[in-house]
């Protein structure tokens, strides 16, 4: 089983990651599990830390800022997808936005992790969202 995850890096709960995986994992599947997560801190290292401790796979697709600048969080996000079209869940972990320049009235999600399950949607996956704080 493939799992793609989104999650805000000022995300703090590693319990409510290790629900949302219990709540998906069957037992009875005995192909690989697998977790695409972003490599950022905060939320994505949860998620990477929760998959490894349960001896599962961890495909981690990092952004390349010095390439593509401000938006290579989306571009990340939107290349994790890609990899991840077979995905049976994508999980998004999403905090209030903690941006200070941002001018967005809030309250409102995290950008990055708002932007991913959008586009997971589109791409026709399965979207469970968890709020934090």
């Amino acid at each position: 089983m493939i799992i793609g995850v989104a999650a805000s890096r000022t995300w703090t709960s590693r319990a409510v990651i290790s629900a949302a995986y219990d709540s998906i994992f069957d037992p009875g599947d005995t192909g690989p599990m697998v977790v695409i997560e972003g490599g950022a801190q905060g939320g994505d290292a949860l998620c990477r830390i929760e998959a490894t401790s349960r001896g599962w796979h961890v495909a981690t697709v990092r952004a390349i800022w010095g390439r593509y600048g401000p938006g290579a969080g989306h571009i990340r996000n939107n290349a994790m997808i890609y990899l991840g079209m077979n995905a049976s869940y994508w999980l998004a972990f999403a905090s209030p936005c903690a941006k200070g320049d941002c001018r967005i009235p809030k309250p409102h999600d995290s950008h990055g992790t708002r932007q991913c399950a959008a586009a997971a949607r589109l791409a026709g996956i399965t979207v469970r969202e968890y709020r934090d704080g």
